[in-house]
């Protein structure tokens, strides 16, 4: 009976809560899994998940990329910072590909990371987008060159 008492804690203690959602709401939206598909050609599932305080938000992405994309995976974490609001973004692909972002936080119905992604052509100031707009999320993924911001994956995503 502890054993079954433990199990059951555990689980409430890991599972993200509608708490998680109501304490950062402009992330609620975003909760859950969405099916998505890149101009790229590659197809995504996204799972966005909340920890139980709200601190966390994670994603893990399955990617199905086209032959001869050499990427089978990326994964990316988030964590907002209390102290200020801040959020840090932490991704890997399968191909080596890193990438280290940061944002003030929500801001104009966008939730915007940039960084550095390291890739084995070099690194790339790099601007990460994530926007709800009519109940799809887009994800655009950005590189700086030649003095502007262009595009280098943009994502449109449904509800699964």
């Amino acid at each position: 009976m502890k054993t079954f008492f433990s199990i059951v804690a555990l689980a409430v203690a890991l599972a993200p809560t509608a708490a998680g959602a109501q304490a950062f709401p402009e992330y609620g939206s975003m909760l859950g899994t969405w099916n998505c598909t890149s101009t790229a050609g590659s197809s995504i599932t996204y799972t966005f998940k909340m920890t139980d305080d709200g601190g966390w938000l994670s994603l893990h992405s399955a990617w199905n990329n086209p032959a001869g994309s050499g990427l089978s995976g990326f994964f990316q974490n988030y964590l907002r910072r209390s102290r200020d609001g801040s959020w840090i973004a932490l991704s890997y692909g399968s191909n080596g590909w890193t990438f280290q972002g940061r944002s003030a936080g929500w801001s104009a119905g966008a939730l915007v990371l940039t960084g550095v992604q390291q890739t084995n052509r070099g690194d790339y100031r790099t601007r990460e987008t994530f926007t709800m707009v009519s109940g799809k999320l887009q994800h655009r993924w950005e590189a700086f060159a030649d003095d502007a911001w262009r595009t280098t994956s943009d994502t449109t995503c449904r509800r699964a």
